[in-house]
């Protein structure tokens, strides 16, 4: 079953993170043809937001800051959550991924699947693999949920090149959708 999922990234120094990376890998594997739509948080997240594409995210709202303060970001990454309704929302497990999806989880009154190290799909259902743990999506229910990927379990996916994508900068008073060229 096809799923949308919202993956909320990290830039630090300027670069998107490989948490963030990875996490991307496990959403496309998630999303199985669903949409991947990203919120990209970090100094300078506009300016790296375009490279993030390139790996499949479309289209990314954008938050430029520089604090790694959770507490800064739940209110601008709530409202972008309840617009996008995902089926799941996933985080690299660091920095703001550690404790920005837990504070959602709470709020939205989601289940958390912390620190998932593999995906499996299996008769129509995807199953998440934790350290001693597994928590199953069945094909066809609605079940929304938060995951964690813990870092270096998945490979960085490939850039893909051909589709510019859209990326919209959030916190502004009308968002303006750019059209990388």
């Amino acid at each position: 079953m096809a799923r949308n999922v919202l993956i909320i990234g990290e830039v630090r120094d300027g670069t998107i993170t490989r948490e963030t990376l990875e996490a991307t890998a496990a959403a496309g594997q998630i999303a199985g043809g669903g949409a991947v739509s990203g919120m990209l948080i970090g100094e300078f997240a506009h300016c790296t937001a375009e490279d993030w594409m390139l790996y499949g995210v479309d289209p990314i709202v954008t938050l430029d800051n520089g604090t790694e303060n959770p507490d800064r970001f739940i209110g601008a990454v709530l409202p972008v959550v309840m617009r996008e309704n995902p089926d799941l929302v996933i985080a690299g497990h660091a920095a703001l991924g550690e404790e920005l999806p837990v504070r959602l989880a709470e709020i939205l009154d989601l289940p958390l699947v912390a620190e998932v190290i593999g995906l499996t799909r299996y008769q129509g259902s995807l199953i998440l693999h934790q350290e001693e743990n597994w928590h199953t999506l069945y094909g066809e229910e609605e079940e929304k949920l938060i995951a964690t990927i813990r870092p270096g379990r998945f490979r960085v996916p490939v850039q893909d090149r051909s589709d510019p994508g859209l990326i919209k900068p959030a916190g502004a008073k009308d968002m303006k959708i750019h059209q990388p060229v």
